[in-house]
């Protein structure tokens, strides 16, 4: 029996994850106002990073540079499309329909991230995987939300939750399996 590895090095990119995690909930605070949108390209462009770094194996640098940008894009466009969402009357109070909007763009973000993955480090992502993520992250972000940390820091509990959501779920459906002898 042999075992297939996973496509990340999980340690190193929770370390990564987690040394980003203090700093950004440290500093956040005292960041600029430049708006939803650019802190989420942000986040976005941090947690990218993070997983790039952390492929197994040789990956040309240009690969990684692409996935980063990317997700950096996905990130920010999906805070564009929540901002978007806001001026929708969703026929509920105000604050019921901004926490859906997140909660939702919580959910298509990882959905597109998975797809991301899948497309760049690994193609045997099962559609089980890019569900399990969406359902994590959707999760976290109701975390949040209930902790009322959500304006907190820019949005950085937001995506500091996500990202731990999203790579927990990344890591239970790409450890590695016994391939069995048939």
């Amino acid at each position: 029996m042999s075992e297939e590895p996973g496509s990340f090095v999980y340690g190193r990119h929770f370390a990564l994850l987690l040394g980003l995690a203090v700093m950004l909930l440290a500093v956040a605070g005292r960041l600029p106002p430049h708006g939803a949108t650019a802190r989420f390209a942000l986040y976005g462009a941090l947690y990218s990073s993070a997983l790039a770094l952390c492929v197994r194996g040789p990956v040309a640098v240009g690969r990684r540079l692409l996935f980063t940008a990317l997700g950096t894009l996905v990130s920010a466009a999906n805070a564009m499309l929540g901002l978007e969402a806001v001026h929708f009357q969703l026929g509920v109070p105000v604050a019921l329909g901004h926490s859906l909007i997140l909660i939702c763009c919580a959910c298509l973000g990882a959905a597109v991230y998975a797809t991301l993955v899948r497309a760049f480090w690994r193609p045997t992502l099962t559609l089980a995987a890019l569900l399990a993520a969406s359902a994590a992250c959707t999760l976290a972000v109701q975390g949040v939300l209930a902790l009322h940390l959500e304006l907190q820091s820019g949005g950085a509990w937001v995506a500091v939750s996500w990202w731990f959501a999203f790579s927990l779920a990344l890591c239970y459906h790409d450890r590695p399996r016994i391939a069995v002898p048939g």
